[in-house]
């Protein structure tokens, strides 16, 4: 869906500038809290798996 697509574009920004950055600790923290918002908004598998991924390449 539409939203989804959005989601994920704005997670991706998220890593993109998170590895760019190289930023630590408070942005980590504030990148797994926002997953923590999304993974309860979405409960679809394949957003988990998409989130899971996203952020273990971080």
């Amino acid at each position: 869906s539409n939203k989804t697509f959005i989601i994920c574009t704005y997670c991706t920004l998220i890593g993109v500038h998170a590895n760019l950055k190289k930023i630590n600790g408070s942005l980590h923290s504030v990148s797994f809290c926002t997953y923590g918002v999304y993974r309860s908004m979405f409960s679809g598998s394949s957003m988990q798996a998409h989130l899971r991924n996203l952020y273990q390449s971080i």
